[in-house]
This record gives structure tokens, sequence and C-alpha cells, in this order.
């Protein structure tokens, strides 16, 4: 079911939620980035095509989560699989904040989109359950 998005066969499905995105850099990064699209697939196999807004929204919220990775390692080569892995999660929460807007001045924390950061933590829990059954488990 995921190995054709892995693989780089096509995904008729997946290929009338994509190209109806804004086009933009997230989606882009969502366009060439293997596991966004392998979550998007098992969302359309899941739910079907009727939800494909809010498909497109959850692959788009990975894509900017890849984009502050851009940002955090200062390169454009980045994927989003090479930091689902014990080692990268303090480089995945800087990420987070950058995405959110999260500021600490003053002793206050300040969150801009809170909402952003929980629904970004639970996709990431489905990307590694993605890794993991196609047998991309970490190897320390």
């Amino acid at each position: 079911m995921v190995a054709p998005s892995i693989t780089g066969r096509k995904d008729e499905r997946l290929n009338k939620i994509i190209p109806v995105m804004k086009n933009d850099c997230i989606s882009k990064i969502v366009q060439r980035d293997p596991l966004i699209k392998a979550f998007g697939s098992i969302m359309i196999e899941k739910s079907g095509p009727k939800d494909s807004q809010f498909i497109s929204q959850k692959m788009r919220e990975l894509g900017r989560l890849v984009e502050g990775l851009m940002s955090v390692e200062k390169s454009k080569n980045v994927q989003l699989s090479d930091f689902i892995k014990p080692e990268k999660f303090d480089t995945v929460v800087t990420a987070v904040h950058i995405i959110t807007r999260f500021n600490s001045q003053n002793d206050q924390l300040k969150v801009s989109i809170p909402s952003l950061a929980l629904k970004v933590g639970y996709s990431i829990q489905k990307c590694a359950s993605i890794l993991s059954g196609l047998g991309f488990a970490y190897v320390g």
C-alpha cells in the first residue's frame, strides 16, 4: 500500500491532491519528499479522496516542518525521514519552534501557532510508524 510512495511509483489518487495545492515552496517540498507522499497515500487509503482538502493540509504541515528543518540544518537537501531518529529530536524541536513562531522573552513563553505544534507532533508519530512498517527502523 505505501510502497509505491517510497519506491517512486505513481499513486493516481495522490496525483490528484498535490497539483491542486497552492504552488509555493511548501508544495515543492511535499512533491519531492517520499515520506510526506507516503503519509498522504495512507491518509487517502484511510479516509478516501473525499477528504482531499484535509489531506493536503496535513501534507503541507509536514512540508512546513521540512522547511523549518532546512533552516536549522542550513541545507536544501533535507528529507523528513532523515530526522525521525532519536539523535535528531532536538533538531526537530528547534524546527517546530521556528514554524510555530515560538518566542521566550522576559521569562514568558509565547507560541503564535500552538495548534500547529500538536498537529505536526501527531503527524510525525504517523510518519515514524510508516518508516517502521516499511522496515526503515532506526539502527543506531
